[in-house]
């Protein structure tokens, strides 16, 4: 998956750019880490990255820490965004087959005719 591979990679650099030191993944971190997630999922979908947008949101999901009060809050953003995203990415494949089809009819017709 091409999306995955650039999300991890776009991952690794904001983990060397932020981090310090490793450290054991707390509460704050992991609020951090959803937070981090969801301002690259929203700037990848305005970059109509919505692949990308999509990886990002699933690292979010699994990620989420339900204990936290604000998982709630991010998880229903997450999936709100997620579901346009899903959208987005069925409109563009429908809209990339649909071409591909006509062009395969135009071609079948020329040799046909």
């Amino acid at each position: 998956m091409p999306h995955t591979f650039q999300l991890n990679k776009t991952i690794k650099t904001m983990k060397t750019k932020n981090s310090k030191s490793p450290s054991p993944i707390t509460s704050c971190t992991a609020r951090s880490s959803l937070q981090r997630l969801s301002a690259l999922a929203q700037e990848l979908a305005e970059q109509r990255k919505f692949g990308e947008a999509a990886a990002a949101i699933e690292q979010l999901f699994a990620i989420a820490a339900p204990q936290d009060e604000r998982s709630p809050r991010f998880l229903d953003e997450a999936r709100q965004s997620y579901s346009a995203c899903q959208r987005e990415l069925a409109r563009q494949n429908h809209s990339a087959g649909a071409h591909a089809a006509a062009e395969l009819q135009a071609k079948t017709e020329k040799q046909a005719g």
